[in-house]
């Protein structure tokens, strides 16, 4: 069933609307980067309605997303946002992918010309080492696509040290834990806003060597081929570490960037949809079909694939079938 909005419905009795068209994608009406450079703190970053995780940008962690467009020194690609809030909080398992000898705290240039973005999806070209990052995701899992040039030395740097600051402070520190020759897993703890943990599991798909940061995170090593492309999958959760592989392995069981990025877009035309808005300049409907975008940030699922999830006490509990946020 198609709902009209208030605004479409304007326009229909004042004559302004045509007729709709059979087939539409709501996506391309709206502009991830909207509200990117003002105090209403929204950022381009990937996720699915309501969603739990979402991979994207981080350049100004003071900043309550973490994020602004007129900020040209990327810091790299975290996974939880708040979005629209006045403090700050969240921010955090931070990647970066380079070429040459750089270690974590490495910034890299990336103006807002050189990003581009649609919902569920994100990009970032990190000219200055020719790399291309690009990342999607479901609810609880990303996948990241670093396409590199040809390099002995390809890194992805993997900080456990950043998020997003409340007020100027957070206090932030991780671990992280080696799994065979592809895989890593560990957690990282905030204090912004409030004090929460965040656990992770992540699988590159190819080798890497692995230079050890501490409780600061680490530095995943190895050689690419020119236009070689390297996928990081990241699952996340709010319980535990075995809980984040679940959720990554169930939600993206395969290595198919392209259908995850495909099956977002889907899900999003289908919530942007109910809205069927007809009439008026091009960008009112931009500014009309990124609000509701944008109101599908919140609530943040929280609850894994398995019901589990934490609450306020701290303690796990489990759900009777239903998602909690």
């Amino acid at each position: 069933m198609k709902y009209r909005s208030l605004y479409a419905c304007l326009l229909l009795s004042l004559g302004l609307a045509g007729s709709l068209p059979a087939s539409r994608d709501y996506t391309k009406q709206v502009n991830v980067f909207l509200g990117s450079n003002s105090s209403a703190q929204c950022l381009p970053a990937a996720i699915r309605p309501f969603g739990m995780i979402s991979p994207g940008p981080m350049n100004w962690p003071d900043a309550p997303c973490g994020y602004q467009s007129r900020v040209n020194g990327m810091i790299g690609f975290n996974h939880t946002h708040l979005q629209g809030t006045g403090c700050g909080s969240y921010g955090v398992l931070v990647l970066l992918p380079v070429v040459g000898e750089k270690d974590l705290g490495t910034k890299v240039n990336v103006p807002v010309g050189q990003q581009s973005g649609e919902p569920g999806y994100y990009q970032a070209k990190i000219e200055e080492m020719a790399i291309n990052a690009e990342m999607t995701c479901t609810k609880r899992a990303a996948i990241h696509r670093y396409t590199f040039p040809a390099s002995d030395s390809a890194r992805v740097l993997i900080d456990l040290n950043q998020a997003i600051k409340y007020c100027g402070k957070a206090d932030v520190d991780g671990k992280l834990v080696r799994h065979g020759k592809r895989a890593l897993s560990g957690h990282v703890n905030t204090t912004a806003w409030g004090e929460h943990s965040t656990w992770f599991y992540m699988e590159f798909s190819k080798p890497f060597e692995l230079i050890d940061r501490g409780e600061k995170g680490g530095i995943a090593s190895f050689s690419t081929e020119d236009g070689e492309a390297v996928y990081v999958k990241v699952g996340i959760s709010y319980v535990s570490a075995a809980n984040a592989k679940t959720n990554m392995q169930v939600e993206i069981p395969h290595w198919d960037f392209d259908r995850i990025r495909q099956e977002a877009k889907a899900e999003w035309n289908a919530e942007l949809g109910k809205f069927d808005v007809a009439g008026g300049t091009n960008d009112q409907q931009v500014n009309f079909y990124t609000a509701v975008y944008h109101s599908m940030f919140h609530p943040q699922l929280a609850s894994d694939v398995n019901h589990e999830y934490r609450g306020l006490d701290g303690k796990v509990h489990q759900t009777e079938g239903h998602q909690h946020y």
